[in-house]
């Protein structure tokens, strides 16, 4: 019974709104003026991109993470490592303001595996196994794959995780024939330089059934920039400062530092079946680092020093003097120039077959 009645207090409720709707009509037709609805919204995203990185993170057997290629170009990150950092579980060390080595979930990066296309790569740093992924920039890359749990058809090294780098292929691409390219501009206020960076691809699938595709794709960037420091070392206890103690020296940097990347990829593949691919792919990485470090430090608080009555202390207890010949000053200059590559060729194919039994 009390059923009934909820359904009859619910068709009741029903009525006026639809009296409401008819009069709302009857007005329209009678040729009143409409209510303005404005301008119409249009929405415009890419979703290929999202959509196909969800679908691996959904159809992995593991736990996966994707940084897809939409991701990668939002976004101003300057290498493969800046680029996943914003991925979960993932944390990134910086050097000179740009991202170099990446740990996953807290394990070290010397203990990740690095892949590109599921094929392990080799590190252009001979003294460690932790690779430097600010040599390889984002744009290059349709994908980027962080696998935290292993698998049996991956390589067993890696107890942190593995990082897989996914060129880009002409089946990335909506359109048959695609060309795509993008520049960056930056200004650096403290040594009045442009930084700048630029990359391109070019992707066309052809053939009858546009089983055949091919692209290239090529990256540059160029940042000089300057760093400006001030360091007091070596504290020790001394009562007569505001803070309880003194450095023995002090040391002044002005270091100027210019990195380039290069860049470039190339693939050529076979999809005579929407399960079936054959391919001849490419990828080569460049990275270049001079690096110019000029160094005044000062000595002025050892312990030979702070006793004799050249050294005084302001009443401020922040600041002091020191007169006469008891202060020592060096000057050194380091010069540093890096170039590393990554260079790697890669020939395969794959093929998914199901089988499907009924009666």
């Amino acid at each position: 019974m009390k059923a009934c009645w909820l359904a009859g207090a619910a068709v009741l409720a029903m009525v006026p709104g639809v009296s409401a709707a008819q009069q709302a009509e009857q007005t329209v037709t009678d040729g009143s003026a409409a209510p303005d609805q404005g301008d119409d919204i249009v929405v415009t995203g890419q979703r290929a991109a999202q959509a196909r990185a969800i679908d691996a993170k959904r159809n992995a057997i593991g736990v996966l993470d994707v940084a897809s290629a939409d991701e990668i170009g939002r976004l101003p990150d300057r290498n493969v490592a800046e680029v996943i950092e914003r991925l979960p579980g993932v944390g990134v060390t910086y050097d000179q303001g740009e991202g170099r080595y990446v740990a996953i979930r807290g394990v070290p990066s010397t203990l990740n595996n690095y892949t590109l296309s599921g094929l392990e790569i080799g590190n252009p740093d001979g003294t460690t196994r932790a690779l430097p992924l600010d040599i390889v920039s984002g744009q290059l890359l349709n994908r980027v794959e962080i696998a935290k749990v292993k698998t049996a058809d991956m390589d067993g090294q890696g107890i942190g995780g593995t990082v897989n780098l996914v060129p880009q292929t002409a089946f990335d691409f909506r359109d048959r024939f695609a060309l795509s390219a993008s520049a960056k501009a930056g200004y650096q206020e403290l040594n009045k330089k442009v930084p700048y960076q630029a990359d391109g691809s070019i992707a066309g699938r052809f053939g009858p059934d546009e089983q055949f595709g091919a692209v290239l794709g090529v990256s540059y960037s160029y940042r000089d920039f300057a760093s400006e420091g001030f360091y007091p070392d070596n504290w020790r206890p001394d009562a007569r400062f505001a803070r309880g103690g003194v450095p023995d020296n002090i040391k002044y940097t002005e270091y100027s530092l210019a990195r380039t990347r290069i860049g470039a990829t190339g693939s050529l593949d076979w999809r005579p079946s929407d399960r079936q691919t054959l391919y001849v792919r490419g990828f080569y990485s460049k990275f270049i680092e001079d690096e110019v470090r000029p160094r005044y430090r000062l000595d002025f608080s050892t312990p030979a020093l702070a006793g004799t009555p050249a050294f005084t202390v302001n009443p401020d207890g922040l600041t002091g003097t020191l007169t006469g010949a008891g202060a020592e000053r060096r000057e050194d200059l380091r010069l540093d120039y890096k170039a590393k590559w990554l260079v790697t060729g890669l020939a395969g194919g794959h093929a998914d077959r199901r089988f499907q039994a009924g009666l």
